[in-house]
């Protein structure tokens, strides 16, 4: 590891989550959060807690059928269909990220499954991040101007960030990179 890396944060961010993933009773008020979050997109599915088969040691939810994720798309080869399942999917972990500062932490696709109506079945909600509006305006902002080549509203997002005495090279650095990430939102 780079020096300007600590271990020991490492470290404690693994423990941290770890804690959040084990805590039964945060992941219940997460999934209520979800269910608000998300109650007007209609491509989703969330299952329902349990309070009376639950404890602190047993999360249980209602069942949701679905189809693994891979399963789907190796059995469903249209790239129409493929193509409405990600913008679901991109739904599912942007809006209550652009809306309400909140991001899935666990995003994997043993955690997504489709239902028939091709819906989204979003389980696991023990690890949850919550960003501050400054940051989710930057991301927003970096969008906006990769999108529309702003090279200012580019280092505004940036600013906005932390980022301080960026000259014109890491600036071209930060946008190459970023332009990587957004590259499938800006094709």
């Amino acid at each position: 590891y780079d020096s300007a890396i600590s271990t020991a944060d490492i470290c404690d961010e693994l423990s941290d989550r770890l804690r959040e993933e084990l805590d039964y009773q945060r992941e219940a008020v997460n999934m209520k959060l979800y269910a608000y979050m998300l109650r007007d997109e209609d491509s989703v599915r969330l299952p329902e807690f349990r309070p009376d088969l639950s404890s602190g040691r047993l999360l249980t939810m209602s069942w949701l059928e679905g189809q693994r994720v891979m399963t789907f798309l190796e059995t469903n080869p249209s790239q129409e269909l493929r193509n409405e399942v990600a913008k679901k999917m991109f739904r599912v972990w942007y809006v209550p990220f652009y809306f309400y500062g909140v991001i899935h932490g666990d995003p994997h696709l043993g955690n997504y499954s489709i239902d028939a109506d091709h819906r989204i079945n979003l389980m696991d909600f023990g690890s949850i991040r919550l960003f501050r509006p400054q940051f989710v305006g930057g991301v927003i902002d970096l969008y906006k101007a990769l999108r529309d080549d702003d090279r200012e509203l580019a280092v505004h997002a940036y600013e906005g960030w932390g980022f301080a005495g960026l000259d014109k090279e890491a600036i071209d650095v930060l946008n190459m990179w970023a332009g990587v990430i957004y590259a499938p939102l800006l094709e």
